[in-house]
Parts: structure tokens; sequence; C-alpha cells
């Protein structure tokens, strides 16, 4: 049985390993755009960052602490936020 690949239309071979893609390369260049991002499945957001903060923090007798491990959670983020260099260019943070 033989189908078109997606990418590039040649015909691929259904016992070939690469398979639904006619070569290896086809088959990384289509994981290359899923983990780049270029391909995504449409949805809804499910959770945003703030409501999953507002649920965690509904406790009220756990709120203060909570709310004070992540002041300092935050605080030690920024104290060891890593800075990059790139070659030829100036700092990025």
């Amino acid at each position: 049985m033989s189908k078109l690949c997606p990418l590039c239309h040649k015909h691929a071979e259904l016992g070939q390993a690469s398979f639904p893609f006619c070569s290896a390369r086809c088959k990384l260049l289509d994981l290359n755009s899923w983990a780049s991002g270029s391909y995504v499945i449409p949805g809804r957001e499910l959770y945003s960052l703030t409501e999953l903060e507002d649920e965690v923090l509904q406790e009220p007798q756990e709120k203060g602490q909570m709310e004070d491990e992540m002041a300092e959670l935050n605080s030690h983020h920024e104290e060891t936020k890593p800075t990059l260099v790139r070659k030829g260019r100036k700092k990025v943070h």
C-alpha cells in the first residue's frame, strides 16, 4: 500500500519505518515542526495561571503561608535568573 508523504508528496510505502512519511528526513522535519510550535492543535486554554493561583489560595488557614512562599520563590527566581549572552549580540535577560 502506498500513500503520499504529507510533507513532500512523494510515495511512502506502508512497510517503511518512516511511514507515513517517505523518508526519515521528512519524519524529522515534521517532528521539528511540532516541537518548535509551528503546528498547534486549536482549542481553548484549560486553566490560566491566575485561576490556578486563586484555587490554591482559597484555603484560609494556608493563604498567608502560601503567599509568603510564593513571594519567597519569586524573589529567589529574580536573584537566580540566568543571563544569556549570544555571540555578537547584547545581553538578553
